[in-house]
């Protein structure tokens, strides 16, 4: 497995608080990663850090995918333009064909829907498969199966398997970790800012 980026040391303040605490770790190819702790445990700030959109006040994040080509994240809100349809969503955000993205994300039939007009579920699903259609190495997910039904978490799955397969590294926050036990997932357990 191909080191993709590695972090060392990692600490960060919110205010007063200690967030993270000497964190250090690496992401690798074909590896899924599923962060795990409490709210307030550090995962978001985490996967902010190795997004490059949250820089730590110490530490250090590096390795030949650490940039901005190599990294795509759902890390906090994502937007669309809700008075456009999907398909045109899927045009201006969407590294894939959209009619390839419409089809691989069970998402046909809904093309010429307003995003405004979806539940939060196809919302999820439009988001993701902006995600997961690009051409990046790693992906960084904050809560993937928020609004998924069970379809759509089985399908999320099997999307996830699919990016190992190709090598691709996934790092996830999750309150669902035993979705993706198949996987052969990296367990780390955030608490206090801290592997424990």
């Amino acid at each position: 497995m191909e080191e993709f980026l590695k972090y060392e040391g990692l600490y960060l303040n919110y205010e007063s608080r200690l967030v993270l605490r000497n964190l250090s770790g690496s992401v690798e190819s074909g590896r899924l990663y599923v962060l795990k702790g409490e709210n307030g445990a550090g995962k978001t700030s985490l996967l902010k850090i190795l997004s490059g959109k949250l820089a730590p006040n110490r530490g250090l994040v590096s390795g030949a995918k650490f940039n901005q080509t190599s990294i795509k994240a759902l890390v906090g809100s994502a937007s669309l333009f809700s008075h456009l349809s999907v398909y045109e969503n899927l045009e201006i955000f969407s590294d894939g064909e959209p009619s390839e993205v419409l089809e691989s994300f069970m998402l046909k039939g809904y093309e010429n829907s307003l995003v405004r007009d979806l539940s939060a579920g196809y919302v999820q699903k439009v988001i993701l498969s902006i995600v997961l259609s690009s051409k990046a190495d790693i992906f960084l997910f904050d809560e993937p199966t928020n609004f998924l039904d069970a379809g759509g978490k089985e399908l999320l799955t099997g999307k996830f398997k699919s990016a190992l397969t190709l090598g691709k590294a996934l790092v996830i926050s999750t309150h669902e970790p035993e979705l993706f036990a198949n996987l052969n997932p990296v367990h780390l357990h955030l608490e206090e800012g801290q592997y424990v």
